[in-house]
């Protein structure tokens, strides 16, 4: 039972890291890329770790800016 439970888990925190780092970070820093660069980058030998870590500074950074906005009005 105990195998069950511990695969369903694992499962379960599988689908959420793949829709988490894989659809929303990676999803958001391909995007931000795009508009800065205007198109050119990335490319298809862009490392999808640096998409992530770009898609993860700019969530960071839209939730300070939401913070900060909600604490000054």
């Amino acid at each position: 039972m105990e195998e069950v439970i511990g695969a369903t888990l694992r499962f379960i925190f599988h689908i959420i890291y793949y829709f988490v780092v894989e659809i929303l970070f990676m999803g958001i820093g391909w995007l931000t890329l795009k508009i800065i660069t205007f198109g050119k980058y990335p490319n298809k030998d862009t490392s999808e770790n640096f998409m992530s870590y770009t898609g993860i500074a700019v969530f960071i950074i839209f939730l300070i800016a939401l913070t900060l906005y909600y604490y000054i009005n």
